[in-house]
């Protein structure tokens, strides 16, 4: 696993992608540094890391788009599965160097809340509390655009749907406010999205058996609920949409409170799709 980091990381930057993310990231970041906090006098660093999430959030297809797909495409995914490594290792190798590269990023905006001290009165532990949890926020969408690219062997395809997921995300809470609240239209939405999700299951297991006891527990899970309470429903669709909001999830530090709950929910975030492309690499490597 340190040897792929290596090789990942140094890859960066022996290309043209990590030098340029992190000229845009930080160019951004300066920019919003200057209006707000020195232009404007407004004394929070971390109002910044509101608009900079969005910034982030579509810069991460351009560091994930060739995380397997140009492994796939070279056929050396192959060398790497054959050569003893196991995927968990392969993946997190991979994870780490990109971890690492936003961490640089990060580890440059750190001194700015003690400049900003300087010129006035800065709230630390709101401040560091925020980049914390921006730097959870961008190693689950890197996770997330990882596993995009572990499902093809194209880059651009990869960047395309990475930025579709992303998008996605950035949108999921006005699209779940666009249901109905009442049980039969959370009950119809729901029962359609989990045979989307055994599906996807069984394309990544291709296990019939665990395909169907999903498929049986939560769809028989579902109607009963439906039966026997279905007031538990209401309102439920638009919660469940407004879960994929992962900006949405630094506002409660941008607004100085430590949500322990928010950070389990991108360490969640990155422990599900790290499993997932484990998974899809394993798969692959049987066919």
């Amino acid at each position: 696993m340190k040897a792929i980091f290596k090789k990942e990381f140094r890859g960066y930057f022996q290309g043209i992608i990590g030098w340029l993310f992190l000229a845009l990231f930080l160019a951004f970041a300066g920019i919003y540094i200057y209006v707000d906090n020195i232009l404007n006098g407004y004394p929070y660093f971390e109002v910044v890391l509101q608009p900079l999430s969005m910034v982030l959030a579509f810069m991460i297809p351009m560091v994930t788009m060739r995380f397997m797909a140009e492994e796939k495409k070279q056929k050396t995914d192959q060398l790497l599965l054959t050569s003893g490594v196991p995927a968990e290792k392969i993946i997190a190798g991979k994870l780490l160097a990109s971890f690492a590269l936003l961490g640089i990023a990060m580890a440059v905006l750190c001194p700015v809340p003690l400049g900003l001290a300087l010129f006035g009165k800065i709230n630390f532990i709101t401040a560091y509390g925020a980049i914390f949890a921006f730097f959870l926020m961008g190693c689950a969408y890197l996770t997330i655009g990882a596993f995009v690219s572990c499902t093809t062997e194209h880059q651009i395809l990869a960047a395309i749907l990475s930025y579709a997921l992303i998008f996605f995300t950035l949108l999921s809470e006005g699209i779940g406010s666009l249901f109905e609240t009442d049980s039969t239209t959370a009950f119809v939405t729901f029962f359609i999205l989990i045979l989307a999700g055994v599906f996807g299951i069984h394309m990544l297991l291709r296990n019939k058996w665990i395909t169907g006891v999903a498929a049986l527990v939560a769809e028989g899970g579902l109607i009963l609920v439906k039966i026997i309470k279905p007031a538990l429903l209401e309102g439920k669709v638009a919660e469940l949409f407004g879960a994929f909001a992962l900006t949405g999830k630094m506002n409660n530090f941008i607004l100085g409170v430590f949500d322990l709950g928010g950070a389990v929910y991108y360490l969640s975030i990155i422990v599900l799709f790290y499993f997932l492309s484990v998974q899809v690499v394993k798969n692959s490597g049987r066919n």
